[in-house]
């Protein structure tokens, strides 16, 4: 519904930025890679609103990104958006670094979402993923 990381998204950023500064903004406990910078993110910068706001328009570094989780040692990728459109690029993308990844969608357009992350959960657990059940 919205054409997010585009010209597009111009009228709302200053709005969106205002939103933003009312956030609690705490430092990640888990190692983020950003899409905004292709690498690591740093604990600052993902506490800061502007990088938010600026999320909304920059380009997507996809490809750098998940060469930079692999890189860092990820070897597992769960996806938690609305669908399943980044987990076929994800292996395709590790692939062309010669990287063996797992990657799950834990939701699926028109499929109940009990059912479809009980399954990704699964699909994982077959694939020798640990799960703490």
């Amino acid at each position: 519904s919205h054409a997010f990381h585009s010209l597009r998204m111009e009228p709302m950023l200053d709005e969106f930025a205002a939103e933003l500064a009312g956030v609690e903004w705490r430092e990640p406990v888990i190692p983020v890679v950003s899409n905004v910078t292709g690498r690591l993110a740093g604990p600052d910068e993902l506490a800061d609103p502007q990088y938010w706001a600026g999320h909304v328009r920059r380009p997507v570094r996809f490809a750098e990104g998940i060469a930079a989780a692999v890189e860092f040692g990820g070897t597992l990728f769960v996806e938690l958006g609305p669908g399943a459109a980044l987990t076929g690029l994800v292996e395709e993308t590790a692939s062309a670094v010669d990287a063996e990844v797992a990657c799950v969608a834990a939701l699926r357009d028109g499929r109940p979402e009990e059912q479809t992350l009980l399954t990704s959960v699964a699909e994982l657990f077959v694939r020798g993923i640990p799960v703490d059940w």
